[in-house]
């Protein structure tokens, strides 16, 4: 903090994470603490929440200008979905 402080870049960042939870998913803990470390960690996190559709994971993406997208999902049909965000 005081680096910044003397920097006077109080508002920078390491980088800006979009996190959601998959669509046909509602397990969130593993995300939420994923997006606990990274804010600690000097990035800014814009979670989305749980049963994300890819069409509104990849429209907030864009809107917030994301460097990562982080999927979550426990269930084994998550995967797929998973992997059809990644195309």
């Amino acid at each position: 903090e005081e680096e910044k402080k003397a920097s006077g870049n109080m508002n920078s960042h390491a980088g800006v994470v979009l996190i959601a939870t998959v669509k046909g998913d509602v397990h969130d803990i593993g995300k939420n603490i994923v997006g606990v470390v990274l804010a600690c960690n000097n990035f800014k996190v814009v979670d989305i929440g749980v049963m994300c559709p890819l069409d509104k994971i990849l429209n907030e993406a864009k809107k917030c200008n994301a460097d990562i997208i982080g999927l979550s999902g426990l269930i084994t049909p998550s995967l797929d979905e998973m992997v059809d965000v990644a195309k």
